[in-house]
C-alpha cells in the first residue's frame, strides 16, 4: 500500500504470537521505566502543598505503584481489544495535533483533523492526556488555558 500523504510505501509486518507478546510485555516495562523516571524527577523538585480532589491533588494517580504506568497501558490494551464496533483504522496524536503551529490546544483544528480522517473512509482513534480534557490547563508554565464552551463540545 501507498501512504496517500506521503507517497511512501507502507508494509504489514505480521508478528507470531510469541513476538507479539514479547513486544507487550516490552512495551509495559518500558511504560513503567518511564513513568518511575518522571515520578523520580518530580519528587526532587520542590513539594508542593496537595489540595484534596483539587488541582495539584494526587488523585487517580499511581505515584506509590511502580508498575502504574504498565497497569494503564494494559488496561488500554485490553478495551481496544474487547470494545464493539469497527476497529479503528488512524491514531491521532490529539494534544500535537491540537497545537501544531498555534501556541495553544485549538480543538477545532483536532476536529478538522478528524473529519478530514474520516471523511477518507478511516476510523479514527484519539489519543489525548487528561490534563488537556479539563476546562483549565497550564499549556506552559506562562500560560494558562481556558476552554471556551465550543471547545469543550468537541
Amino acid at each position: 500500500a501507498i501512504c496517500q500523504r506521503t507517497n511512501a510505501t507502507l508494509r504489514l509486518i505480521m508478528l507470531e504470537e510469541e513476538q507479539g507478546q514479547q513486544l507487550h510485555d516490552t512495551l509495559i516495562q518500558m511504560a513503567d521505566a518511564q513513568y518511575e523516571a518522571f515520578e523520580a524527577k518530580n519528587k526532587a523538585k520542590k513539594p508542593k502543598i496537595r489540595k484534596e480532589g483539587g488541582v495539584g491533588s494526587n488523585d487517580n494517580k499511581g505515584s506509590d505503584d511502580p508498575h502504574f504506568a504498565g497497569k494503564q497501558l494494559s488496561n488500554f490494551v485490553d478495551w481496544v481489544n474487547t470494545r464493539e464496533g469497527e476497529p479503528f483504522t488512524a491514531i491521532v496524536d490529539g494534544a500535537n495535533v491540537a497545537y501544531f503551529g498555534q501556541g495553544h490546544v485549538d480543538y477545532l483544528q483536532l476536529k478538522l483533523m478528524v473529519e478530514t480522517l474520516e471523511n477518507m473512509n478511516e476510523n479514527p482513534l484519539v489519543i489525548m492526556p487528561q490534563k488537556y480534557t479539563n476546562s483549565k490547563f497550564r499549556v506552559s508554565s506562562k500560560f494558562l488555558q481556558k476552554l471556551t464552551p465550543e471547545d469543550l463540545e468537541i
